[in-house]
């Protein structure tokens, strides 16, 4: 095996063997095939976030007995002016944690994209310190918990209902903790930690109990004495004196969150980390099929934004959009590993790229292929239907001592083809995680897998729905009806007095929960107050109409006037500036792939690199 290097005549990124014999939806397979062989935990690095999200699906089945832990990118573009979503940021922060304390019992993976990879992170040193772990029976003063919270940068509410929010009700403590899918409940008698309860954010019911929690900060960005200090010098050093307009500085001065301050992330901290810092020396690094070209795309990319950030000051975008406040861009280094820096750890971890090419004797390759399409051949057969070609190779398997596994998309596909075989009186068995077929018979065997094409592996046939009928039927589910008093639950999530947004009126202000009558009918709506005194009574069942307010000047927000069409008019403005400044993305973006790509013939080879780029600017 040869690896390319970094050098003048080679400069995009090819810096790692490659691994043939891994069909597509295999990756998981492979992987835990090279964990066990060489008893090291594995990253793998997938293109964007929809594929990493078919990685962790892939993961729950393969590797159900390793610890798998997820950690996507910010959701926002680079230099962007919007913070990352909360629950990314808690879900980033809660593998962080759990890395930085390297306690695990258990095989690790790391799934991950090729952004995230490239992204600097908080110091790991902060990570721990920040880590505050509570048991049942401890003293702890609640002020002190809550001076804890305010600095891993939760938020205060009257009701906790999302990740990040904690609630202060006399002796009790609601706390929504980063990385946890419930709430839970903190009981106090005096100073003395009472009881532990999980609870759902919705209905206020508290569940299982436990006796310890371990709370992960909320924010990568964590506004302290010292943080804030590190911030004002760092940011005067890099770009002179703060302007009286600058809303950024004169926000993280006054200790408040500033929407995008994290892309100033290190100048808060003495150093940022990158995620190969957090994962184990021993670690191997593993690359879905051609994302070396992903890495290289993006580096790329990243330095456009920088560019167009430094030197024409918003001028192709942002002034069409009216933004005129100031933008200070960091520069790469700071928030990025640039090329020799990837490149030094995919070398020094053994970093393999999957392919579905068979390798020849000199190159490393696993021995699996791409499956075969059994529809195509029923089709091509008198009398025989997809089921038929099935059955006939699940035997010809069982000869070989090889178990079938065919992976549905749903439980509702898989109640379907477990009929379809009993139909035939074929026998077969449903499945949930890879290990279970381990030292079973050879024989036909079921699980929900959502694979696009199935493969051949030495212990096992794997077939897709697509292979099997040439089609995925995937049904579309009906909505779910709630009750009432699931809708009085939600509601109660909102304050009186809080700004809400409508979906057709904008803005108004809530007052609560009022019963009215029409035609002898009694129900319960949402009392909405509009400019002028106008009001609206939203039925709780049309609570999806409405969304939080969300913004840190919610209190001086102006209210809408309903039936004026101010709304209408704002949110056509705001689609008209969306769909700027994606023409203007799409047009970098199609302009650098064309450039790239192979010399192009025909016009419809011109229309297939754009629209490639369009789809990738859409998917960043």
């Amino acid at each position: 095996m040869t690896m390319a290097r970094l050098d003048a005549e080679n400069p995009t990124l090819n810096w790692t063997d490659t691994l043939y014999g891994v069909p597509t939806g295999a990756e998981m397979l492979a992987l835990r095939n090279r964990a066990l062989g060489s008893n090291s935990p594995q990253l793998f690095i997938c293109h964007h976030d929809k594929d990493l999200a078919q990685a962790q699906q892939a993961a729950a089945f393969f590797l159900s007995d390793f610890n798998v832990l997820t950690f996507p990118a910010w959701d926002c573009l680079p230099y962007d002016r919007v913070s990352p979503a909360s629950h990314i940021m808690t879900e980033r922060i809660a593998t962080l944690s759990t890395l930085a304390s390297g306690a695990t019992d258990k095989p690790l993976a790391v799934l991950t994209t090729a952004s995230a990879l490239l992204q600097k992170n908080l110091p790991k040193s902060i990570v721990k310190q920040s880590t505050k772990s509570l048991n049942k029976g401890d003293t702890c003063d609640s002020s002190a918990l809550q001076n804890t919270l305010i600095i891993q940068g939760y938020r205060r509410a009257s009701k906790v209902m999302e990740a990040g929010e904690y609630a202060v009700r006399g002796s009790i403590v609601d706390i929504f903790p980063s990385g946890a899918e419930q709430a839970i409940r903190l009981d106090f008698f005096g100073d003395d930690l009472e009881s532990l309860h999980w609870f759902d954010p919705l209905t206020q019911r508290t569940d299982a109990e436990t006796d310890r929690l371990t709370l992960f900060p909320a924010s990568e960005v964590l506004l302290t004495e010292e943080t804030i200090q590190r911030f004002r010098a760092g940011y005067r050093e890099m770009f002179g004196a703060a302007h009286r307009e600058d809303a950024l500085y004169h926000a993280i001065s006054d200790s408040t969150s500033y929407p995008g301050m994290e892309h100033w992330l290190p100048l808060f901290y003495e150093q940022c980390d990158t995620l190969y810092d957090y994962l184990p020396e021993n670690i191997q690094t593993n690359l879905s099929a051609s994302a070396t070209s992903t890495l290289n795309d993006r580096i790329e990319m990243t330095e456009d934004y920088y560019e167009a950030r430094r030197e024409y000051g918003d001028n192709k975008v942002t002034k069409k959009l009216n933004y005129n406040f100031i933008y200070n861009p960091l520069p790469i280094d700071y928030l990025y590993i640039n090329k020799e820096s990837l490149k030094q750890n995919l070398n020094t971890t053994h970093a393999v790229e999957f392919s579905a090419l068979s390798g020849s004797e000199r190159e490393q390759s696993l021995p699996m292929k791409a499956g075969k399409s059994l529809y195509h051949i029923s089709k091509s057969v008198a009398d025989s239907t997809p089921v038929d070609q099935l059955i006939a190779a699940t035997e010809n398997h069982i000869a070989q001592n090889i178990p079938t596994l065919i992976c549905c998309q749903s439980d509702g596909s898989l109640s379907r083809v477990q009929a379809l075989l009993k139909e035939k009186d074929y026998p077969s068995t449903t499945i949930t995680h890879w290990r279970e077929l381990q030292g079973r018979k050879a024989g036909c065997y079921l699980t929900v897998q959502p694979l696009t094409q199935g493969f051949e592996a030495p212990d096992a046939i794997f077939y897709s729905e697509h292979d099997i009928f040439g089609q995925t039927i995937i049904r579309t589910r009906r909505k779910k009806n709630r009750d009432a008093e699931e809708f009085l639950a939600e509601a109660a999530g909102f304050e009186e007095g809080e700004l809400l947004v409508h979906k057709d009126h904008g803005i108004g202000r809530f007052e609560g929960l009022v019963t009215m009558e029409a035609a002898n009918i009694k129900n319960d709506c949402l009392k909405l107050i509009y400019k002028g005194d106008d009001r609206l009574f939203l039925p709780v069942e049309n609570i999806d109409l409405l969304t939080r307010f969300g913004s840190e000047e919610a209190g001086s927000a102006e209210l809408d006037k309903l039936g004026a069409g101010s709304w209408q008019m704002r949110k056509a403005r705001m689609k008209e500036r969306v769909k700027m400044a994606a023409e203007e993305l799409m047009k970098v973006a199609a302009a650098r792939a064309i450039q790239q790509a192979p010399m192009l013939h025909t016009t419809d080879d011109v229309y297939d690199a754009f629209g490639e780029a369009a789809a990738e600017v859409f998917e960043e």
